[in-house]
């Protein structure tokens, strides 16, 4: 994670600083958090959809839900950037969009998943998600509702241990979001065995964003331990080891070196 310093600026100067407004203002030159990529509430690049909470999310989810679910996980791309995605992105093969944080001009070649679902889309307009009428799901004023309805599918699937209003604010950091799909999108591309620097191409993360989502998945899943664990009973390389038991042991031949 980065360490960012406050600039030496008087406090009254420097304003929202995060959000660009004193830049805006003329009260400093240049916003010194330009260039960073933001970080997600508390970092949340441990908390992942597993195959079970897609599963759970998937069963009764409405379609408009479902489309924007496969978009996210097929494409790895922002939350805003996929509700503002127009069919004239969509070539038959793949998505070009410009991302809006980084102003990153992306391709995305479509898996046959993500064409199957794009192609038996109603297109009721410009844009490819849209609520059941038709209407896109951002106005000029926010772009909030398709995550209210989100919400509001996890909270009638089961996902809250408690009633949302019983739950305290960490409690409900630790609760899966759409943004989060994002970082699933890159942990399914690494179980693919796609390297870093080709699935950062497709979702546009820094190196160390998806190394930082990677180490983390990583360290809390236990099917990365499983393969570990099975490639070392298999492998030539390390029979001597695979055979050591309890008791006697019989003498070393010269041919029985460990290499």
């Amino acid at each position: 994670m980065f360490a960012i310093l406050r600039p030496p600026f008087p406090k009254h100067n420097v304003g929202p600083v995060q959000n660009g407004h004193s830049t805006q203002r003329g009260n400093i030159a240049k916003n010194p958090l330009e260039g960073f990529e933001r970080i997600y509430e508390g970092d949340r690049s441990e908390i992942i959809w597993t195959e079970a909470d897609i599963t759970k999310f998937m069963a009764g989810a409405p379609d408009e839900l479902q489309r924007a679910l496969i978009l996210a996980i097929h494409t790895g791309q922002r939350y805003g950037d996929l509700i503002r995605l127009r069919w004239s992105d969509f070539d038959g093969e793949s998505l070009s969009l410009k991302q809006s944080t980084t102003k990153a001009r992306v391709t995305v070649h479509c898996s046959e998943t993500l064409r199957r679902m794009l192609d038996s889309t109603p297109r009721q307009g410009p844009y490819i998600l849209t609520r059941a009428d038709g209407r896109p799901w951002f106005t000029e004023g926010s772009d909030k509702e398709l995550g209210k309805q989100w919400r509001v599918h996890i909270i009638e699937a089961g996902f809250y241990p408690r009633p949302l209003k019983e739950m305290t604010k960490a409690e409900k950091a630790g609760q899966l979001h759409f943004n989060d799909l994002r970082g699933t999108a890159v942990t399914l591309l690494d179980k693919a065995g796609v390297a870093i620097p080709q699935m950062c191409a497709v979702t546009e993360h820094t190196l160390q964003s998806a190394t930082r989502i990677l180490e983390r998945y990583m360290a809390r899943t236990s099917a990365m331990s499983r393969a570990a664990i099975q490639a070392f009973e298999n492998s030539p390389a390390t029979s001597f080891a695979n055979r050591l038991q309890t008791g006697p042991q019989p003498a070393q031949g010269a041919g029985d070196k460990i290499k």
